[in-house]
C-alpha cells in the first residue's frame, strides 16, 4: 500500500492506557517477522497488536495482510470489510498486498463498498458563514429565547454571542482572560436559561499552551448575558481534557474526558467533578445524548463506536453489534428516536443517521449517510438542535495548523455552520409541497361544483377556502399513511392483492369522510362563526373522495415500490445461495465417482507393481486431502487446481495405459481464481465422452 505503514509512525502512540506500548511493540515485532518472511509470527503479533488497540486504520491493514500472506484469504477479506466501513480509503485497495483476493467476489464487494462510501452527498445546506480571523470554532448551543447561537473557540478561548444569519458576532467571554484555557463544549441550561455551562480545557492548539497545562480541564457556569463567571467546577486531579457536555432538562450536567475512560458530573456539594461513569474499554470519549425519555444516556467512543448508559444502573452496552462502523463520532444528537452522528473521524468524513429500536438500540439496517465526501465539510465537530434542525459546524480548522501549532490563518476557509433538516422535517415539508401542489386543480374541482355563486366570492372567503382545501389535503396525507402502513402489517400486498385492495376501497370510503367532516364543522362553527352548512359539506366530501383515491394510490405505490426494491434484493441473495448450493453439488460429485474405481486399479496394482502402487495410493491421498481442505472454499488458485489435475491426471494414465495425453499451458494465470473441484469435472467428462 502507498505509504500507509509511514502514516503508523506513530499515530500509534496514544496516552489513553499503558498497554499502549505493547500493542506498539507487538507491531514492531510483526514488521520484524514481515520483513524476515516468518509469516506466521507476522500474522500472530498483527492479531495482538490489533487485540491491543483495536479499529486502528493501519493495525487491520497489517492484519489484513498477515491473514492474506498466510493463504487465509477470507479472514483477510473479512478484515478488510470492517476496515472500509470507517476507513474507506481508495489507498486501502491501490496496493499489491492482497494479488490473491483480486478476481474474488469478496474484492469486488470492497471495491464497491469503498466507492459507495467515496460517493458525494450534501443533504445539509449552508446556515450561515463566519468571516472572523484566528477563530477556531468548536461547540455551539442555541438560545431560543435570545434567538441567538453561542460558540466556542479553541484558539483564544472566546465565547461569541451569534445571530441567527452570522452577520452579527459578539464576545461574551475571554476564558484565557479568566484564566482558563480553550473553550471546548457549550450548553444553555434547560432549567435557567440566564446560565451558560462551558468546558475548558489546556489543549496544545490553544494561544497560551505551555506544558505545565497540560490535564487541565474545568466546567464553567457563566451568566448568558454578561459572561460573567459564577463558578467554576474542576476534578478532584488532573489529568483531564473534558470536551462536550449535556445537561437533562432537570439540570444535571454530564461531561466527557478524551483522556481517561470516565464521564464526570458535578458531585452533590455542588463544589467539584466527581466521575458517573466508567468502562476500562472506552479510550477517546467524545459527545453525548440522552434518550427522549432520558432513562438512557449515549456516548460516543472515538475509537470503539456508541455506547448506551443506563442512567439508573450505570449498565453500559455497545449501541449496535458492529461499534466500529459508528467510530470516529465527535458530536451526538437524538431526537424522535433516531441518533445523528458527526463523524470527523472516518474517512471520509461524514454525517452518520440512525434508528432506535424499541430498547434504545441502534437498527444496523438503518444506519445510513445523508452528508459524507463533501468537499466544504472539512472537519464537522459538535452542533445544536433548534426545533427539528440540526446546526453543526462544518469545518472547524484542526488542520490548518503547522508543526509549531501555530495557526496558518492565511489559509482558513470561511467558517460555515450548516444546517440538516431531520426526517421529520423533510416529511412535513414534502407533504406540505404536495398538498399544495393538489390544492390548484382542487380548488379548481371546487369552482366547478359551486357554480357562479363560487365566483361571486371575496378574496377573503377564496383564501378560507384554500386554506380548508389545504388542511383536508394534509389530514388524508396522514390519514393513508397510517392506513397503509396498518394494512400492510394485516394484509400484506404480496400475500393478497385482491383483498387488499378491496381493504383499501372500504377503509378509504369510511375514513375520508370521518376526517373531513370534523374539519369542516370545525371551520364553520369557529372560523367562519356560521351554522353548518350541509351542502357544503357535501362538496367538501365529494372533493375528499376524489383527492382521497389519489393520495391512498401515491401512499400504496410508495410501499410497493420498498417491497419491490426488497424482493429484489431478496432474490439477489437467493440467487447466490442458489450458486452456492450449485457449487457445494458439484464439488461434491468427485466422491461416488471416482473412490470405488481407484480402488479396483490399486488393488490390481498390488500384486502387479507394489511401488507404483505406493506412489498412486499416495497421489491418490494427495486428491483427497486437497479436496477436504478446498470444500469450504468457493474459489481456490489456478495454479493449485491444476496442481490437483495433474495428479488426477496421473490415476488416469495409470487406468488407460498412458493413452490418455493432456498438456497445460497456464500463461502467467495461475493466480486466478477458480470454483474448487471444477476443473476435475472437466477433465471427467472429456475423458468418460472422448470430446
Amino acid at each position: 500500500m502507498k505509504g500507509i505503514f509511514l502514516a503508523l509512525i506513530l499515530t500509534l502512540v496514544s496516552s489513553a492506557v499503558l498497554k499502549a506500548q505493547d500493542y506498539v511493540e507487538y507491531h514492531r515485532q510483526g514488521m520484524a517477522a514481515l520483513e524476515a518472511k516468518n509469516y506466521p509470527s507476522y500474522l500472530e503479533n498483527a492479531r495482538k497488536a490489533d487485540s491491543l488497540r483495536p479499529n486502528h486504520p493501519s493495525l487491520m491493514y497489517s492484519l489484513a495482510k498477515s491473514y492474506a500472506l498466510n493463504n487465509q484469504d477470507k479472514e483477510a477479506a473479512k478484515t478488510l470489510e470492517v476496515l472500509t466501513h470507517f476507513y474507506a480509503s481508495v489507498n486501502v485497495l491501490d496496493t499489491t498486498d492482497f494479488n490473491s483476493l483480486f478476481h474474488s467476489q469478496d474484492w469486488y464487494v470492497l471495491e464497491e463498498m469503498v466507492k459507495s462510501y467515496q460517493t458525494t452527498k450534501a443533504t445539509s445546506d449552508l446556515a450561515f458563514e463566519i468571516e472572523k480571523a484566528g477563530f477556531h470554532p468548536e461547540g455551539i448551543a442555541y438560545h431560543a429565547k435570545q434567538d441567538v447561537f453561542y460558540i466556542s473557540d479553541i484558539r483564544e478561548g472566546h465565547i461569541y454571542r451569534v445571530n441567527q444569519s452570522g452577520t452579527e458576532i459578539e464576545l461574551l467571554a475571554s476564558l484565557k482572560e479568566l484564566g482558563y484555557w480553550s473553550a471546548m463544549g457549550v450548553a444553555v441550561d434547560p432549567t435557567d436559561d440566564e446560565i451558560l455551562w462551558v468546558t475548558t480545557s489546556a489543549v496544545s492548539l490553544f494561544s497560551g499552551y505551555k506544558d505545565a497545562l497540560a490535564g487541565k480541564s474545568a466546567v464553567l457556569k457563566l451568566h448568558a448575558q454578561t459572561g460573567e463567571l459564577l463558578k467554576a467546577y474542576k476534578p478532584n486531579s488532573e489529568g483531564q481534557l473534558l470536551g462536550d457536555l449535556i445537561l437533562s432538562s432537570q439540570g444535571k450536567l454530564y461531561t466527557t474526558d478524551s483522556n481517561n475512560p470516565i464521564i464526570y458530573t458535578i458531585d452533590e456539594s455542588g463544589d467539584s467533578l466527581t466521575q458517573a461513569f466508567k468502562n476500562n474499554d472506552w479510550w477517546n470519549l467524545q459527545g453525548l445524548a440522552f434518550s427522549d425519555d432520558e432513562q438512557a444516556l449515549y456516548v460516543s467512543d472515538y475509537i470503539q463506536g456508541i455506547y448506551k448508559i443506563e442512567v439508573a444502573t450505570g449498565a453500559i452496552t455497545p449501541f449496535i453489534n458492529e461499534n466500529e462502523r459508528l467510530r470516529g463520532g465527535d458530536g451526538i444528537y437524538l431526537k424522535n428516536d433516531k441518533l445523528y452522528i458527526l463523524q470527523n473521524g472516518s474517512t471520509p468524513k461524514r454525517i452518520a443517521h440512525i434508528k432506535l429500536d424499541s430498547e434504545g438500540y441502534g437498527i444496523a439496517e438503518s444506519l445510513s449517510f445523508p452528508d459524507q465526501a463533501r468537499g466544504d465539510m472539512e472537519e464537522p465537530t459538535l452542533g445544536t438542535w433548534v426545533n427539528s434542525e440540526l446546526f453543526y459546524i462544518a469545518n472547524s480548522p484542526w488542520g490548518y495548523y503547522d508543526d509549531e501549532n501555530q495557526p496558518k490563518t492565511n489559509e482558513w476557509p470561511a467558517l460555515k455552520i450548516f444546517r440538516l433538516k431531520t426526517e421529520t422535517y423533510n416529511a412535513l415539508k414534502n407533504r406540505a409541497i404536495i398538498a399544495a401542489v393538489l390544492a390548484t386543480p382542487s380548488y379548481t374541482f371546487l369552482y366547478l361544483i359551486r357554480g357562479y355563486d363560487f365566483a361571486d366570492m371575496t378574496a377573503y372567503a377564496h383564501i378560507e377556502y384554500s386554506c380548508a382545501v389545504f388542511l383536508i389535503l394534509i389530514c388524508l396525507f396522514e390519514l393513508h399513511t397510517l392506513k397503509s402502513r396498518w394494512l400492510e402489517g394485516k394484509i400484506p400486498w404480496k400475500f393478497n392483492v385482491k383483498k387488499r385492495l378491496w381493504a383499501e376501497i372500504a377503509l378509504t370510503a369510511v375514513l375520508t369522510p370521518a376526517i373531513v367532516n370534523p374539519v369542516m364543522v370545525l371551520l364553520y362553527q369557529t372560523i367562519w362563526d356560521m351554522g353548518v352548512w350541509f351542502p357544503g359539506l357535501i362538496e367538501y366530501n365529494l372533493f375528499a373522495l376524489s383527492f382521497s383515491v389519489s393520495i391512498a394510490a401515491f401512499v400504496n405505490a410508495d410501499v410497493i415500490i420498498k417491497e419491490w426494491k426488497k424482493s429484489l434484493l431478496d432474490y439477489e441473495i437467493l440467487e447466490k445461495e442458489n450458486a452456492k448450493a450449485k457449487l457445494s453439488v458439484l464439488q461434491a460429485q468427485i466422491s461416488p465417482h471416482f473412490l470405488f474405481n481407484n480402488f479396483n486399479v490399486l488393488s490390481a496394482l498390488i500384486d502387479e507393481d507394489p511401488k507404483l502402487a505406493q506412489k498412486y495410493l499416495d497421489v491418490l491421498s494427495d486428491i483427497y486431502r486437497y479436496v477436504l481442505n478446498q470444500k469450504n472454499e468457493e474459489l481456490v488458485y489456478l495454479k493449485d487446481e491444476i496442481e490437483f489435475i495433474e495428479k488426477y491426471l496421473f490415476l488416469l494414465r495409470i487406468r488407460f495405459n498412458e493413452k490418455l495425453n493432456c498438456e497445460i499451458n497456464l500463461n502467467g494465470h495461475g493466480n486466478y481464481k477458480v470454483p474448487s473441484a471444477t476443473l476435475q469435472i472437466l477433465v471427467e467428462n472429456a475423458v468418460k465422452h472422448n470430446e
